[in-house]
């Protein structure tokens, strides 16, 4: 198994992942609708005759997959029965294997440990095949959950990821579980990702890290709904996305601009920095490019008043960059870049404007849905024992992310006026 673990092999019999390859010519995919589902099975089931391993393999997964859309949608006694289904139709004793453990699964979800117990004694305890011990052990580990074992649970599925091998797709299964275990034995409730709500929601598991999880939505679309109007939300995105696209603006032009040996902003900013450089230096740019030890340098150099090294060819202004460092520009190519950050920043000031009005409108169509999620989040709140009218589930302005805002907005300035201020600052001194 742990071999299997380290190295496992997809596509395998066993392997309810993945649709089986004689499904793939009908374009089928693992969250299918119930209704496609139930044609699909039509379909297998009408094939006369013998079923090879192949036939066998398609129904099983089939099954399986209707299954969890019927439990997920809350039709829990059809899900059962197309399990059920499928075990008469299946002779393979790890397809079997399979189906028993998932029907266990159903039971546990009911709350029918005795059934769910049955279906597991039929199991095979020792099988050989990473999914299918996987899967046995999932199962137990949710019984122990249902009989309040938790320690059990545990060490059926073990404490932490890689400690006892499971297959990769029960491990999201597997970490609510755990979640689950440490609740129960009084720990404080694991940080779960808000991806995983849906699989906590339907499997019932870990409700202290569930309703965490449940709050956070609930403000999140509280705050949704609250900005839909709200023009302190456009100013604020604004400004938190301005100087980025500022300085994406700056490296595609300074980019143009080596390649058009002219500089960003097509080379107007050397008519102000250029005097800064040196007494007499002055506009355009000559960009000069060579190598020392293997390393490509890059120097911006402004010309004399008799317009050197502009006029130059190219071997004449290398020789001459080297022969008048006092007219080559402090920081070459990132001083353009910072200047022309502060020249576009206006620019980028706009664009973000336009791009924060864009998904306001957006959002504003989207009112009725936020709305469902509201009454979705506060009724499920609810039924966990939370209040959907406390204080931590309200939105409103909290000074650490307004701390965070700040930052993400200077730091990007800060450093390109560093990068301008120490250059310039340095040869104008």
């Amino acid at each position: 198994l742990k071999a299997q673990f380290d190295h496992p092999v997809p596509g395998h019999v066993y392997d309810m992942d993945s649709p089986p390859p004689r499904l793939a010519h009908q374009r089928v995919h693992n969250r299918m609708a119930s209704a496609e589902y139930a044609a699909l099975w039509n379909q297998l089931r009408a094939n006369s005759g013998p079923r090879d391993l192949e036939d066998q393999r398609s129904l099983t997964w089939v099954a399986i997959r209707a299954a969890t859309t019927f439990s997920e949608t809350g039709r829990p006694r059809e899900a059962r029965a197309k399990l059920e289904t499928a075990l008469d139709l299946v002779e393979d004793s790890g397809l079997r294997h399979l189906l028993r453990c998932e029907l266990a699964l159903c039971a546990i979800r009911a709350g029918e440990a005795q059934a769910a117990r049955s279906w597991l004694n039929e199991c095979d305890p020792w099988a050989e095949v990473l999914e299918l011990d996987s899967t046995f052990r999932m199962a137990n580990a949710r019984l122990a959950l249902l009989e309040g074992k938790p320690q059990e649970a545990l060490q059926h599925i073990g404490a932490a990821p890689g400690v006892v091998p499971l297959d990769a797709s029960y491990e999201a299964h597997a970490k609510g579980i755990r979640a689950h275990a440490a609740e129960l034995m009084g720990h404080a409730p694991v940080e779960m990702q808000e991806s995983e709500l849906k699989m906590l929601r339907n499997e019932q598991l870990a409700p202290g890290a569930r309703i965490q999880l449940v709050k956070r939505g609930l403000r999140t679309a509280r705050a949704n709904r609250a900005n839909l109007h709200n023009l302190w939300w456009v100013f604020i995105t604004t400004w938190l996305k301005a100087p980025y696209w500022a300085i994406i603006i700056a490296l595609v032009t300074s980019a143009g601009g080596c390649m058009t040996k002219t500089g960003p902003v097509g080379g107007i900013t050397a008519y102000e920095l250029c005097p800064l450089v040196c007494e007499g230096c002055q506009a355009p740019y000559t960009h000069v490019f060579y190598g020392t030890n293997d390393e490509g340098q890059h120097d911006v150099v402004c010309d004399n008043p008799r317009g050197e090294p502009s006029k130059l060819d190219t071997n004449a202004a290398f020789s001459y960059s080297m022969s008048h460092r006092g007219q080559v520009l402090p920081g070459g190519g990132w001083t353009l870049i910072g200047v022309a950050f502060f020249v576009y920043f206006p620019l980028a000031l706009f664009l973000s404007f336009l791009r924060s009005l864009s998904v306001r409108s957006r959002m504003r169509g989207r009112r009725a849905e936020y709305e469902r999620q509201i009454a979705s989040y506060e009724q499920e709140l609810r039924s966990l024992g939370g209040d959907p009218a406390a204080n931590d589930v309200t939105p409103g302005f909290r000074p650490e992310r307004a701390l965070v805002a700040l930052m993400i907005v200077l730091i990007p300035i800060l450093l390109m006026g560093s990068c301008v201020g120490v250059n310039l600052g340095l040869r104008a001194g």
